[in-house]
C-alpha cells in the first residue's frame, strides 16, 4: 500500500459536530429528547410511499412495494428513518449495499470503505476536492463526457488530453501515447506544467462505448505505479454489456473483475459507480468506493457542503431492490435485462447500417459497441485541416432529415483534438420503440448521403 497523505491537496476540511457531555453515573436511564432539531415522523406531510416496479424493461405487468411510516420493530425501510435527516456517509443498508456489489463483482485487493453521493458528478467533485490544488494537472481522455470538464476547471486544475482509439474491439486507451506523455514529461510539450498526480478513466467509454480489456487495465495500472499516480475510474454504464451475454451467467462473467479496483495492490484507485443509469436518472445516487483514509476526507467535504445524498431516493432504491428479489444478484439481474435490451437496439441499427449507401459507399465508419449507452460513426470527410465547419454542415443537414446527434468536437476541450473529431455520438436508450430506432438510422443513412452530394 502507497502513503496517500501527500497526494492529498492542503486543503483544511473543519467540521464541527455538535458534541453532548457524555453522561454520568446518575443520569436518568430513559431521558426524554429535547435537543437536536429533528421533526417528529408524525408530522412529514409524507406517510406512505409505493414503488410499483417491473421485473424487466417493458413488461406489461408490475409489483408494489410499500415504504410505510414505521414497523413493529423500528427496523427496515420505513419513512420514520429514511425521511428524516440521515447520515452522511449514507444510510447503512445503502453503503452495505454499495460494499456487496463491489466485493461480490470486483473483489478488491485493498481496503475499501465507502461513501454514497449523489451519483458520479457529485463523486467526481468530491475526490477532486480531496486530492487536487489551483494549478495541478490530471489527464482525461481527448474525447470525453463534457460535463465532467466544469468541477475539474472549478478547482483551477489543468486538463491534459490522452487520447482513446476508435476502433471497434480496439483497446481504447492509446497506452503508448500516454507512455509518451508520462516518460517524456520534463522534455515534452507539457514540460512547464506540474506533472499529473491524477489520471480521469471511464472503463466503459463515453463516448465510444467500448470497454478497456484487461491487458490495457494491467498496462495503465503498471504506468501509474511508475508515475505514482492517483486513478479516479468514473464507470456510470459499467454494468451494460452487449456481447457474450447469452445467459446471466454468461453476462456476470463480462462484469466480474472489469474494476481497476481488481488489481489495487497499492490503494491508489477510487471507483464512482451510479445507480442513475440503470434504475433512474433522476434517482441522483452513487458512491464512491475507496480506502478510508480518502473517505474520510470526502466525508468532511460532504458534511461541510452537500450533507447527505436524498433519503427518498436511497429508500425506494433499497426498496425496489428487495422487491426485485434482495442482494447484488437481484440488481445484476436488472443490469443483464437493461442491457439485452440495449443488444437489441444496437443490433438493430448497425444490421441497417452496414448494408447503408452511407457505409457501402465509404462515407461512414460504423464503431461498433460492446458496453455503455452510446456509441461513434466515423465521418470520412475529405481531407482538411480542421473538420469543425464540415460537422456543422453535416449537423443541419441531420436537422432537415430529422435526427439529432451530437457532433464529435462537442465531446472535446482541446483544440488540438476538436479539430480532428471527425465522428458523430449517438445514443437509441431514450427510444420508444424498436421501429423508432430503425427510423434514426434511415435518416441518418439519407443526411449523410445528402451531405456528401453536395460537395
Amino acid at each position: 500500500m502507497i502513503d496517500i497523505t501527500p497526494h492529498f491537496n492542503d486543503k483544511v476540511l473543519n467540521y464541527t459536530d455538535f458534541q453532548y457531555l457524555p453522561p454520568a453515573d446518575d443520569s436518568h436511564p430513559s431521558p426524554i429528547w429535547m435537543g437536536g432539531g429533528r421533526t417528529n415522523h408524525n408530522l412529514f406531510a409524507v406517510q406512505q410511499i409505493d414503488v410499483h416496479v417491473q421485473s424487466t424493461p417493458f413488461a406489461p405487468t408490475t409489483s408494489t412495494a410499500s415504504i410505510t411510516a414505521d414497523t413493529a420493530d423500528g427496523k427496515g425501510i420505513t419513512i420514520k428513518k429514511f425521511l428524516q435527516y440521515g447520515p452522511p456517509q449514507g444510510h447503512p443498508e445503502l453503503l452495505e449495499f454499495a460494499k456487496d456489489i463491489v466485493e461480490g463483482l470486483q473483489n478488491p485487493k485493498s481496503d475499501v470503505d465507502y461513501l454514497v453521493t449523489s451519483g458520479s458528478g457529485d463523486s467526481l467533485t468530491k475526490l477532486l476536492n480531496v486530492f487536487m490544488s489551483p494549478g495541478d494537472t490530471i489527464l482525461v481522455e481527448n474525447y470525453a463526457y463534457t460535463p465532467i470538464f466544469g468541477p475539474i476547471e472549478s478547482c483551477g486544475v489543468v486538463k491534459i488530453p490522452y487520447p482513446i482509439v476508435m476502433e471497434t474491439g480496439g483497446p481504447v486507451v492509446d497506452v503508448d501515447a500516454l507512455k509518451e506523455i508520462l516518460d517524456t514529461w520534463e522534455t515534452g510539450k507539457y514540460k512547464d506544467l506540474k506533472k499529473p498526480k491524477v489520471i480521469y478513466t471511464v472503463p466503459t467509454q463515453n463516448p465510444l462505448g467500448l470497454t478497456q480489456p484487461r491487458d490495457v487495465i494491467e498496462k495503465v495500472y503498471a504506468l501509474c505505479q511508475k508515475h505514482d499516480l492517483i486513478i479516479f475510474e468514473d464507470d456510470p454504464d459499467g454494468y451494460i454489456h452487449m456481447d457474450g451475454i447469452d445467459t446471466f451467467e454468461s453476462f456476470k462473467k463480462q462484469v466480474v473483475g472489469s474494476s481497476y479496483l481488481n488489481l489495487d495492490v497499492d490503494g491508489r484507485v477510487m471507483r464512482m459507480e451510479t445507480f442513475s443509469k440503470l434504475f433512474c436518472p433522476g434517482i441522483r445516487l452513487g458512491f464512491i468506493a475507496a480506502r478510508p483514509e480518502v473517505i474520510q476526507r470526502a466525508l468532511a467535504y460532504s458534511k461541510i457542503f452537500t450533507k447527505t445524498a436524498s433519503g427518498i431516493s436511497q429508500a425506494v432504491l433499497l426498496k425496489t431492490v428487495e422487491e426485485l428479489g434482495g442482494g447484488y444478484d437481484s440488481y445484476l439481474k436488472w443490469c443483464f435485462e437493461v442491457s439485452k435490451e440495449y443488444k437489441r437496439r444496437r443490433d438493430l441499427v448497425f444490421d441497417y447500417l452496414h448494408e447503408s449507401d452511407s457505409v457501402k459507399k465509404g462515407y461512414i465508419e460504423l464503431v461498433k459497441p460492446d458496453g455503455g449507452m452510446f456509441f461513434v460513426i466515423k465521418v470520412n470527410f475529405p481531407e482538411c485541416d480542421d473538420v469543425q465547419p464540415l460537422l456543422e454542415k453535416l449537423y443541419y443537414e441531420m436537422l432537415k432529415t430529422g435526427v439529432i446527434v451530437i457532433l464529435g468536437r462537442d465531446m472535446a476541450w482541446d483544440d488540438h483534438w476538436r479539430k480532428r473529431a471527425n465522428f458523430l455520438r449517438l445514443t437509441n436508450t431514450n427510444l420508444d420503440t424498436a421501429d423508432e430506432c430503425l427510423e434514426g438510422a434511415k435518416r441518418l443513412d439519407i443526411a449523410v448521403v445528402n451531405f456528401f452530394g453536395q460537395l
